[in-house]
């Protein structure tokens, strides 16, 4: 087993005596202890790693808003943000500010219409920035047909995102909110084969260095 604090002696004064005006340094080559100073930073990083200082962790989100329309008028909306730390489709994230209303009533809450809000917030990224999908379906009930369309804008967002701005009104109770949030909109499909390559191609790498820590 490796000691740890006798190796880290090691790789701050050897570097140092390379490069100063040392004994050794006058029998060694400058040439030589460019490479031997080189080496010994190298093995000093790999080991002992830096520490970064960063906020708290975030975490990417698939993010889908589904609007459905019955026989041509607004039947219902939903979205939905499912976990998605391996998924490959995105572009490019980016910082956007998006602003959010919600509405209740005295038995809501304040906590509830904040993430009302912000749900509201994300809503209007996605339809503003997201990837646009249209599905039409057409049901047949005792003879009588009704048609059926989902409109869907899709992204990835991380979270826990930015509050730049919130207040709350009362009579009726309402919470607006804008938050900065960095978002990615999901790529065109025929994009998808040579994104999928690229990860895996990533994902080889990051294994690869892993071996070294």
């Amino acid at each position: 087993m490796v000691n740890k604090n006798k190796l880290f002696l090691y790789l701050s004064v050897f570097p140092c005596a390379l490069l100063g005006k040392t004994t050794i340094a006058k029998y060694i080559p400058l040439s030589f202890r460019l490479v031997a100073f080189s080496a010994a930073v190298f093995t000093g990083f790999l080991i002992f790693p830096v520490k970064t200082l960063s906020g708290p962790e975030t975490k990417i989100f698939y993010a889908r808003f589904d609007i459905r329309f019955a026989s041509n008028t607004m039947d219902r909306s939903n979205l939905i943000l499912i976990p998605a730390e391996n998924d490959f489709r995105s572009e490019r994230f980016s910082p956007w500010v998006v602003s959010g209303t919600a509405g209740g009533n005295t038995s809501t809450g304040t906590d509830r219409l904040n993430v009302q809000a912000r749900h509201n917030a994300i809503k209007t990224l996605l339809e503003e920035k997201g990837l646009k999908s249209v599905k039409n379906k057409t049901n047949f009930i005792n003879k009588t047909s009704s048609s059926e369309t989902i409109m869907s804008y899709e992204g990835m967002i991380k979270l826990p995102c930015q509050t730049i701005d919130r207040e709350y009104h009362q009579n009726p109770d309402t919470c607006m909110v804008k938050i900065k949030i960095d978002f990615a909109p999901i790529a065109f499909p025929d994009k998808w084969k040579i994104m999928m390559l690229k990860y895996k191609i990533k994902q080889a790498a990051e294994q690869f260095f892993d071996l070294f820590k």
